[in-house]
């Protein structure tokens, strides 16, 4: 890889799309729509087919394209409704608990991937219509009203049904004012402070101990699976090939390496993956509070390769090179870095301005999101989302490696995503783990990034280009649920270089 990478992410797809410019939440409908909404409510009228979504009628509303569900949404009834009908299709996110989070975002990404649309996490016409088709294959059932499960509730706990009169009202919800769903955008500043004032708890010992059983069953019996399922094994290159993951359990390992090293694909493999994705999804909230665009969209391929490439795309999923890597990919790691932070920002309607490579060479040395080389990196901290290029003693020449930072260990010690990741041919996309040390002070690279250089001699890597978009993508944070097209958001795009992408006509 280069100090700078600019290569062209692949074609866009040209599936339908759900588009961010959709009516506003809560617009009306009047005569001719309404009738018209009416019947697509009806079963059997054209309209939903699942029973599960004929529940809500925020759904209905999406599918006639009056209503566009997005991250952050109000309703917790339908947004639960949403995340059990995920989840039983194979999209599990944890917990069902109405709120619709990173958790969600990702499971609903990874199922609209599996449809060829744009996966943004938006529930318009098009995804609603898939979502439908596929939760009504499953035979669905519909989900009590709010009001019946209260009922059940109170005779479960000996009460008697609306004798039993109505919930308490909290303190934090007593007096407030009636909530508003998702894309909601008035009292943009005050919801940021709030955002901010709420970071999430790390979850305690006895919650992750008992989530880490569960996932461990979960992981385990998908690798009997995988090992079940037989196909070639493949041994290849790659960097970081055979290192450990801190912090992440065995059956994590050995699933991701049987992942990468597999020349099939079948719905076995993919669900195996989608084990992964959860985990390391539900670890990185659990430790940083939230899960940076660019991370996640690298989650979405944890365990795909150059082996299994072919395989995965000729049974209709997504392969190793919808990231960039396939056929011997040259510089394959620069190029996933660089595509998972500009595909994952294009999600969100934004752009790096005039493109990664100028954002690279217009913010260098700046202190939020910045750009930092060869030994001006010594002593910047790595913080998720970062891009960081290393050369390790197992390197030819200054090209090193890319990779995406997800956590600072401390020590030195950080865990990193990236692709040509070791095993699966000519490359993997997996979780890793490396020990940085400073960068000698008489260390600068030639223009040829062929020409030798000194490297390390020991297990440390150095750090010899650090782009600081960990910074971006952890204030883009503090903005779920605001729409990128709300104005207010342009003091912030100023302040991290970033700029609106041109709509679509």
């Amino acid at each position: 890889m280069g100090f700078v990478q600019q290569q062209k992410p692949g074609a866009a797809t040209t599936a339908p799309l759900d588009k961010a410019e959709a009516p506003q939440q809560g617009k009306e409908l009047a005569g001719k729509d309404l009738a018209e909404q009416d019947a697509m409510l009806k079963p059997g009228a054209g309209g939903l087919a699942s029973a599960r979504f004929q529940s809500q009628a925020d759904f209905g509303k999406a599918l006639a394209g009056a209503l566009y569900l997005k991250p952050g949404h109000g309703n917790k009834e339908a947004v639960s409704v949403l995340q059990e009908s995920l989840t039983s299709m194979g999209f599990a996110l944890g917990t069902i608990d109405g709120l619709w989070g990173n958790a969600t975002t990702g499971a609903l990404k990874q199922f609209q991937s599996t449809q060829g649309a744009k996966a943004d996490a938006i529930i318009g016409p098009n995804t609603m219509g898939a979502l439908d088709k596929a939760d009504a294959a499953s035979g669905s059932k519909p989900v009590p009203k709010a009001k019946e499960k209260e009922k059940e509730q109170a005779k479960a706990k000996g009460g008697g049904g609306d004798a039993a009169g109505p919930a308490p009202v909290s303190d934090k919800t007593k007096g407030a004012p009636p909530a508003k769903g998702g894309g909601q955008t008035d009292n943009l500043e005050e919801k940021k402070a709030e955002t901010k004032s709420q970071v999430k708890e790390k979850p305690t010992p006895e919650v992750m101990s008992k989530k880490e059983s569960e996932f461990a069953s979960e992981g385990q019996a998908a690798l009997s699976q995988v090992e079940a399922a037989g196909g070639g094994s493949l041994t290849g290159g790659g960097d970081t090939k055979g290192a450990g993951v801190e912090g992440y359990p065995q059956w994590f390992v050995d699933l991701q390496d049987k992942l990468v090293n597999s020349a099939s694909w079948s719905d076995t493999h993919e669900k195996a993956q989608n084990v992964l994705y959860r985990y390391a999804m539900w670890k990185t909230e659990a430790d940083l509070g939230y899960v940076p665009a660019s991370v996640e969209y690298f989650f979405r391929y944890i365990g795909k390769s150059d082996g299994n490439n072919a395989a995965a795309k000729k049974a209709g999923k997504k392969g190793a090179e919808d990231l960039g890597g396939y056929g011997n990919a040259k510089n394959w790691c620069a190029q996933a870095t660089t595509m998972a932070a500009e595909k994952s920002l294009k999600e969100r309607g934004l752009k790096f301005k005039g493109g990664i490579g100028a954002w690279i060479q217009a913010h260098a040395g700046k202190k939020t999101a910045g750009s930092y080389w060869c030994t001006r990196a010594n002593g910047v901290e790595l913080t998720a989302g970062d891009q960081v290029s290393y050369l390790g003693k197992n390197h030819n020449n200054t090209t090193g490696h890319r990779v995406t930072v997800l956590e600072n260990l401390g020590g030195g010690k950080f865990l990193h995503v990236s692709g040509n990741a070791g095993g699966g041919g000519s490359g993997s996309v997996r979780i890793g783990t490396s020990t940085r040390s400073d960068v000698p002070a008489d260390f600068v690279p030639g223009g040829k990034l062929t020409q030798a250089h000194a490297k390390p001699t020991d297990d440390t890597v150095w750090v010899y280009s650090l782009q600081k978009t960990g910074d971006v993508f952890s204030e883009l944070a503090k903005l779920d649920g605001i729409p990128a097209t709300d104005p207010r958001y342009d003091g912030l795009l100023k302040e991290l270089g970033l700029e609106r992408t041109t709509p679509s006509k």
